[in-house]
């Protein structure tokens, strides 16, 4: 990994099918379980390697729009928040309720 690059965790936020999806691309070896963090809480994260598994890690989270908080180590070398995690909000996936039909466009 190249110093540019640095290190970036990924929590799977307890969520199973982020967990096999972290696991599918990243492999277990990629895996850092009970990994203390800067708030002296140890979690479950996931090592992502370069920029290219990053950007694969990313895109399948949110094209199937499941929860993961990112990671990095700072210069204390300590695990911090990059930022907020992404929980998905109940009902964002892009779809009509049942029984209703789209409206239709007007031109």
């Amino acid at each position: 990994m190249s110093n540019q690059e640095g290190f970036r965790f990924i929590d799977h936020l307890k969520d199973p099918r982020t967990f096999h999806l972290l696991r599918d691309i990243l492999g277990e070896g990629n895996a850092c379980y009970q990994r203390l963090c800067g708030d002296g809480v140890p979690r479950n994260l996931w090592i992502v390697p370069d920029n290219k598994a990053m950007s694969a890690v990313l895109q399948a989270l949110l094209g199937q729009e499941l929860p993961y908080k990112l990671y990095i180590l700072d210069e204390g070398m300590e695990i911090v928040p990059l930022r907020k995690p992404h929980v998905p909000k109940v009902g964002s996936i892009k779809s009509l309720p049942r029984g209703k039909k789209a409206a239709p466009k007007s031109a």
